[in-house]
């Protein structure tokens, strides 16, 4: 199974791109930071910090490519396309591997359903967009 490690790198990097934007003052950041009863959002993140979110962020994107392969081969006798297949595989992925996992910390850690929300809502999005990076490209 070969894999083209650039596209990997830009779906991770988009990845990060898309948690900077959404948990910033711009989009979720405000809110984000009232549910969770800080007083700022942490836009001062070390760059250790930052490299750290980076490098895990391809390695989402990595494993997500397997999904996203192994969706083609199964869609490939249908004739759905890469891009498809690449949406599924974020769909599923988090469907299975954030939301339901997730839901926990409703019940046990008692957060906010609009903290869990917007949790999951950046990995829903981000997931559906490295699955179509990573299917149309990849």
């Amino acid at each position: 199974m070969e894999f083209n490690y650039w596209v990997i790198i830009i779906a991770g990097t988009a990845y990060t791109i898309l948690g900077a934007l959404w948990y910033s003052p711009l989009l979720f950041g405000n809110v984000w930071v009232q549910l969770k009863g800080k007083t700022e959002t942490g836009e001062n993140h070390p760059k250790s910090q930052l490299i750290f979110v980076w490098v895990t962020s391809i390695f989402t994107a990595y494993i997500l490519q397997h999904f996203v392969v192994y969706g083609q081969s199964y869609y490939e006798s249908e004739g759905i396309t890469n891009l498809v297949s690449g949406l599924n595989a974020g769909f599923w992925g988090w469907l299975g591997f954030v939301a339901l996992t997730n839901i926990h910390r409703i019940v046990f850690d008692k957060i906010p359903f609009e903290l869990y929300l917007i949790d999951v809502g950046y990995y829903f999005v981000s997931f559906i967009m490295m699955g179509a990076i990573l299917g149309y490209w990849g």
